[in-house]
This record gives C-alpha cells, structure tokens and sequence, in this order.
C-alpha cells in the first residue's frame, strides 16, 4: 500500500484556483493535457498562457507569496504539488 508522503502535498485543480502555499515553498505543476495552457501569480518564475505540453514544463517553481493563483485554459486536472521546507 502507498503511504502517504511526507515531504509533498498533491493537490489536484480543474479550474482556476488559489492556494495558501507560504512565501518560500517550491511549487511544481504537471497537466497530462498538452491542450493545457497556464497562468500564475506568486511564483518566482512567470507562467503566462505557458503550454505544459510535456510533463516537466511547470515544474520546479517557487512560491514569492503567501497565496499563489492559478488560471487555466481548459477544464482538465493539473496536478500541483507543495514541497514542504525541510526540518
């Protein structure tokens, strides 16, 4: 059986979102859509209408506020994961 992770929070969004992540944290994001185009607010690195059209395109980001805000073009999951800070 799996166990529950911890070190990552999964969170999954069909449509746009806002989430409480903590200035700091690393932000990953994955879409299995390649149609997926995303928006962000608070992340270190700009995501502005970018094509996740391979798995690693959203990837290693990092939260630059407390609250980050998603905006997707299509109503497919994408998968956000939260990278706890280590101890």
């Amino acid at each position: 059986a799996a166990e529950p992770s911890d070190t990552l929070s999964p969170l999954a969004v069909r449509s746009d979102a806002r989430f409480r992540c903590g200035t700091g944290r690393k932000v990953s994001l994955f879409s299995l859509d390649p149609a997926q185009r995303i928006s962000a607010e608070g992340l270190q690195y700009p995501l502005d209408d970018l094509s996740v059209d391979t798995l690693w395109r959203a990837t290693l980001n990092v939260a630059t506020q407390d609250v980050v805000s998603l905006r997707l073009a299509v109503p497919s999951p994408v998968l956000v994961y939260l990278c706890h800070a280590p101890a």
